[in-house]
């Protein structure tokens, strides 16, 4: 398994905020020296009885603290993304029995074992439900938790556990594998060595809400004092904890500039609403070092505080002689992203669309005499009665329609 470090509070920061400054989340912090399962496993079977009310990411967040990670989150979505970085997340392969829907433990090797948070999600409900952490198997092979919320001592892990809890649809069950801990030995994720990786000039989005095509601009330097950086990885998380936006560049270098490595990579203003973690990754010989790891927040503009403005300067109209090039040209003006700009031509007879492009272009402006005026190849329209048509909006829902018949003769 790789190593894997996540530097929080050691490491010299300078964060830099854009736009409306609302804060959505606080921001996790996890850190991890190395992770004892069996410490974990330890603590669970010492607790597991006590006061539980509504208290499975707290109580699971304890015993991965008594294992060797500092983690501290009462939200079981936040734990879950929080976690992100200390290992794989796997959707777990699960089984009906008469009792309900479980996890054949041996059947995940590799995806889970004893000491290893694991999660209830729904996905019609887009939200992690209960957490747990497993314990190992029972005698009849289906995986075992300790629990709080739902009191569990190393007994078999249902997801109709959470049946008092809001939820619709069939559940699914995710591990975070931060173990091996199949031996009693557990295994070491990773020595933090924060004097050796450092980020400085720091711009990320650090628990800020964006409205949805607002554009954000990465930097900071990361710097590796006592070797090189192999590769830098950059992305999105969303909150069903899937990578939404990825880049990893290879750099082989001391430093690494995030302006210049990821911002024209991570497009902020292509983020639908909902909640994101953005997370910096250092490779250095082997170690995978978090560097950057932030909450954010996107959220739907309103379209009664959006406009849009579609002006076509040229375009044509009246009779045109067959054959003839004729260019287009305008501007669409928006203070949010355009998510769409469509034109075409077609035959007002039979309605038959002579030419046309789609474009997504996710900027506050754009111009026609490009890629529209090169689409509307007006020369190669047949004689007969046409219209041109522009269409564009954007991200707050602001539409607007241009049209102009003409007629080549």
């Amino acid at each position: 398994m790789k190593k894997i470090t996540k530097i929080s509070s050691l490491m010299s920061l300078s964060l830099m905020f854009f736009g409306a400054a609302a804060v959505c989340h606080p921001s996790y912090v996890a850190y991890a020296d190395t992770y004892q399962p069996n410490k974990a496993i330890e603590y669970a079977q010492g607790n597991w009885n006590s006061d539980s009310s509504n208290d499975c990411a707290n109580f699971v967040s304890q015993c991965l603290t008594a294992g060797g990670v500092q983690v501290s989150e009462a939200g079981v979505g936040n734990l879950y993304r929080a976690l992100q970085a200390y290992g794989d997340a796997s959707k777990l392969t699960t089984e009906y029995t008469q009792w309900g829907l479980t996890v054949p433990y041996d059947q995940n090797s590799g995806s889970v074992s004893a000491g290893d948070p694991v999660f209830t999600y729904c996905p019609a409900c887009n939200k992690y439900l209960h957490a747990t952490l497993c314990a190992g198997k029972d005698n009849r092979g289906y995986m075992t938790v300790y629990a709080h919320s739902m009191k569990k001592n190393n007994e078999r892990l249902y997801a109709d556990d959470v049946n008092n809890m809001s939820h619709i649809g069939q559940l699914e069950i995710y591990a975070v594998h931060v173990s091996s801990f199949d031996t009693g030995t557990g295994t070491d994720v990773g020595t933090v060595q924060p004097e050796s990786m450092t980020v400085i000039d720091l711009k990320a989005p650090a628990n800020i809400c964006l409205e949805q095509g607002m554009f954000f601009g990465l930097g900071g330097t990361v710097t590796c004092t006592s070797g090189t950086i192999d590769s830098i990885t950059g992305k999105i998380v969303n909150q069903s904890g899937e990578v939404v936006q990825s880049k990893t560049q290879y750099i082989n270098s001391s430093t690494g500039d995030l302006e210049k490595l990821l911002d024209p990579y991570l497009i902020f203003n292509k983020l639908i609403p909902g909640d994101y973690h953005y997370i910096v990754e250092a490779n250095a010989g082997g170690n995978i070092y978090t560097v950057v790891s932030t909450d954010f927040n996107v959220a739907a503009p309103s379209p009664e505080d959006s406009w849009l403005t579609l002006d076509v300067t040229s375009y044509p109209s009246g009779v045109l002689p067959y054959g003839k090039m004729y260019g287009i040209a305008g501007s669409i003006t928006s203070p949010h992203s355009l998510s769409r700009v469509y034109a075409e031509i077609y035959h007002i007879d039979t309605d038959e669309v002579i030419c046309s492009i789609d474009i997504s272009p996710y900027t506050k402006q754009f111009y026609l005499d490009g890629r529209v005026d090169n689409a509307m190849v007006i020369d190669q329209c047949p004689r007969g009665d046409f219209i041109f048509k522009v269409e564009t909006e954007n991200v707050a829902d602001r539409k607007a329609v241009f049209t102009s018949p003409f007629t080549i003769k």
